[in-house]
C-alpha cells in the first residue's frame, strides 16, 4: 500500500438508523477510506439468547451498504460469529476480525475460503505464537493486515514498538494500528512513521454521549484533523475551542491605531500596526501581511482599534 488507509470505526456510536447513515456521510467528508460497523447479538457473543444494547439490526445492512456506495466510501463491518461473517460476505470487500476473535478457528477457516483480504486485530494479550497460529489458519488467503491493537478502552499506553515486532516476525503481512486512545495527532502520526499502513480509529460522528464506545472515540472535528495529518503528512499545531479567546483576540494581527478616512493610505506605524484586538476579530489580516498592506488605500472609514481586513483593500 502506497497511501495510508484510514478506517472510521463507528462501533456503538449510534442510536438510530439515521445516525448510522449520517455517520457514513461524515466519515466520507472527513476523508476516511472506509467506515466500519459491528454486527452482533447476545447469542453471538455469549452463546444464549438475551438482550444486548447497540445490536445492529441485520435488516439495516443493505441500507448502510447502499449509502456508503452512494457516498463513495468502502463499507466494512465486523461480525462476531461464523454466521455473521457468512451473512456479511456479500456486502464487504474486506473482512475485519476483532481481537477477541483472533483465534476463532471456524471463522478463520471460513474467511480463508472466500478470497477476500482479512484485517486481523491482535490486541488483548495474544502472543506472537497465537498470531502465528491465526496466520497459519489463513495460510493461502489473500493479503492479511495485522493490526497492532491495545485492547483497553480507552487506551492509556500504546506500545507502538510492537509495530516493529509484527513487521519483523510477519514480513508478508501489511501492518496497521487499531487505536483506542483519544489522541488524534502525534500517536497516529508516529504509528505511520513506524510503518503502519492502515489506521483504525473510533469516531463519535453523531455525538452520542451514553454509548460504550464514546469514552474512547474522537469527535468529527478531531477525526478530520487526524485524517488530514495522515494523508498530507506532518504534524500540525491545532487550536481547540479552549483556545478560541486567544486565537480571536489576543494573537497580534493588523489593527488601525487611528481613525482612517475612506480613500486614505495605510502607513505602518502611523495609522495601523501589529497589535491585539479588544474584541474578537476573526476577519483581521495576518501580521505577516503588513508589507502587502502598507501604502494601500482603504475603501471605507476604519475606526481606531478595529481590524484591517482584505475587503477594505485591493491586495
Amino acid at each position: 500500500m502506497k497511501n495510508i488507509f484510514v478506517i472510521a470505526e463507528v462501533g456503538s456510536n449510534w442510536r438510530t438508523l439515521v445516525d448510522c447513515l449520517n455517520s457514513i456521510t461524515l466519515a466520507k467528508n472527513c476523508g476516511a477510506d472506509a467506515v466500519k460497523f459491528q454486527l452482533f447479538s447476545h447469542r453471538e457473543l455469549y452463546g444464549y439468547d438475551g438482550e444486548v444494547p447497540f445490536s445492529l439490526p441485520r435488516e439495516w445492512i443493505p441500507k448502510l451498504v447502499e449509502k456508503a456506495k452512494n457516498c463513495g466510501i468502502e463499507f466494512m463491518c465486523t461480525a462476531f460469529s461464523l454466521d455473521g461473517y457468512m451473512f456479511l460476505n456479500q456486502y464487504v470487500q474486506k473482512h475485519k476480525v476483532a481481537s477477541s476473535n483472533m483465534l476463532h478457528i471456524p471463522i478463520l477457516q471460513y474467511l480463508k475460503t472466500v478470497g477476500k483480504p482479512v484485517i486481523l486485530s491482535t490486541g488483548g494479550g495474544w502472543s506472537l505464537k497465537d498470531v502465528s497460529l491465526a496466520l497459519a489458519t489463513l495460510a493461502d488467503s489473500p493479503p492479511v493486515f495485522l493490526l497492532h491493537c491495545v485492547a483497553a478502552y480507552p487506551a492509556n499506553r500504546t506500545k507502538l514498538d510492537r509495530i516493529f515486532v509484527l513487521q519483523e516476525k510477519f514480513p508478508k503481512c501489511i501492518i496497521g494500528y487499531s487505536d483506542h486512545s483519544t489522541n488524534y495527532t502525534d500517536i497516529p502520526i508516529y504509528a505511520k512513521s513506524l510503518g503502519a499502513e492502515l489506521i483504525e480509529k473510533h469516531v463519535n460522528f453523531v455525538n452520542c454521549k451514553e454509548t460504550p464506545d464514546s469514552p474512547h472515540s474522537l469527535s468529527t472535528e478531531q477525526f478530520q484533523v487526524m485524517v488530514r495529518l495522515l494523508k498530507e503528512g506532518g504534524l500540525d499545531i491545532e487550536n481547540d475551542a479552549e483556545e478560541d479567546d486567544m486565537k480571536l483576540r489576543h494573537l497580534v494581527r493588523l489593527m488601525a491605531t487611528e481613525d482612517i478616512a475612506s480613500g486614505s493610505k495605510l502607513v505602518y506605524g502611523h495609522n495601523y500596526g501589529i497589535f491585539r484586538s479588544k474584541k474578537d476579530a476573526p476577519e483581521a489580516m495576518h501580521a505577516m501581511q503588513w508589507d502587502k498592506v502598507d501604502g494601500q488605500v482603504v475603501s471605507r472609514n476604519v475606526a481606531k482599534g478595529t481590524p484591517i481586513f482584505a475587503a477594505l483593500l485591493d491586495v
